[in-house]
């Protein structure tokens, strides 16, 4: 048995018989309670089975911290957005102002042209740039380089049109994307340039790289691959789903799609490679991935499910009659932390009488993994409509 920490107490069916990292021998077949445990820590503990003349291994074991007292970070946050790689937020403020924070250093104050409410604010995936979009019936956007907040991008200068959606490229900071009522547009941040792609307007779309993925009801091969270099579009027929598609999320490792089917509440993983569906899950959900990109989590409002990329099966993590609020990864661990009315649960990918830990009576609305140690989450400030507090929480 392994666990972080180590040297924990091993208590096998009441009786302690040692230290994790150690070997425990001469075990009789048969079901024990199994309990982990260190001061300080709250206690690993659940039904194990030792089968006939063979090593039952568990290591991974992750032992919480007990009784933590928070550290509130922000207060009185209108919008806020941690970036991918962890290691800056950018939020506005209760007066209307924008900031960009890295978290190991001081904030900076990022200028608009003018006092914009902001709706959203979203990073680029390799976490260099960020989109804000305003507030109110003609929605502004725009683009701000992290290590040049001074040089701003108005979107909506760029197009004479209405712009209706924006998204970044899931693989690349350089090209953001937007459409309207019309016509896809990509922007290249780098070299400053516009194009538009040679395709009929679809119902929805993602983009990544060199390669914008469409989804079109009204055409036999529903799936429509455009190639932005090549102006050349492919298309891929996609049997027994309904028309009401919307992509979630896109793996360039592993090229799989994963697309939600909403009429048949079913999340569905489509492999590019083998050009078919090769998993379905039973619930159309959220879907992130984990940091080594060996997982991803499936979530609704009820159910977590978890989908293995190098086995290609998936799993039920668990099931709640309470709303699940958020759910993240614990990096380089077979953990997930998730959020429902009032707690702070983990749970385990290890399927051997699965274990789900009540962690932290804390009613957070988002959750965010900072580091292997750190977690931050936001609470809605009762008394202030619309505005959060983030704290940050030692959780092991």
């Amino acid at each position: 048995m392994a666990s972080n920490p180590s040297r924990a107490d091993i208590i096998l069916n009441g009786e302690y018989v040692g230290k994790t990292d150690d070997l425990v021998h001469n075990l009789k077949a048969g079901i024990y309670n199994l309990k982990i445990s260190k001061d300080r820590y709250l206690p690993w503990q659940k039904d194990v089975e030792v089968l006939p003349a063979e090593t039952a291994i568990f290591s991974d074991i992750i032992l919480f911290k007990s009784n933590e007292q928070p550290a509130k970070l922000f207060d009185g946050l209108n919008v806020f957005k941690l970036s991918p790689d962890k290691e800056r937020i950018a939020y506005q403020d209760i007066y209307s102002q924008i900031w960009l924070h890295d978290l190991t250093k001081v904030a900076e104050s990022i200028q608009l042209p003018a006092q914009y409410q902001i709706a959203s604010i979203n990073w680029s995936i390799g976490s260099t740039k960020i989109l804000l979009e305003t507030t109110g019936t003609n929605h502004q956007y725009f683009i701000i380089d992290k290590d040049n907040t001074k040089e701003i991008v108005h979107l909506n200068s760029l197009t004479a049109s209405t712009i209706t959606y924006v998204n970044w490229d899931t693989v690349s900071d350089r090209f953001l994307y937007w459409q309207d009522d019309q016509n896809i547009y990509r922007y290249d941040c780098r070299d400053k340039k516009i194009t538009v792609s040679k395709t009929d307007l679809p119902a929805d779309w993602l983009a990544a790289d060199d390669q914008l993925f469409m989804f079109t009801p009204n055409l036999p091969n529903k799936l429509q691959i455009y190639t932005w270099s090549r102006e050349h579009t492919e298309g891929i027929g996609i049997s027994g789903l309904s028309d009401n598609l919307l992509f979630s999320n896109y793996s360039n490792s592993t090229h799989y799609l994963v697309m939600s089917d909403l009429d048949n509440s079913i999340t569905n993983i489509f492999s590019l490679d083998q050009k078919a569906v090769i998993g379905q899950i039973p619930i159309a959900g959220v879907t992130t991935f984990s940091v080594d990109r060996k997982y991803f989590l499936i979530k609704d409002q009820h159910q977590l499910w978890l989908w293995d990329v190098d086995n290609q099966t998936s799993e039920l993590l668990t099931r709640v009659t309470t709303t699940i609020k958020d759910a993240v990864f614990v990096d380089n661990s077979p953990y997930l932390l998730f959020s429902t009315e009032g707690m702070i649960k983990a749970v385990e990918f290890d399927p051997r009488h699965r274990l789900i830990q009540d962690l932290y009576e804390i009613d957070a609305e988002e959750l965010y993994v900072l580091n292997k140690n750190n977690l931050a989450y936001s609470q809605a400030q009762p008394t202030k409509i619309d505005n959060s507090s983030l704290f940050n929480l030692v959780f092991r």
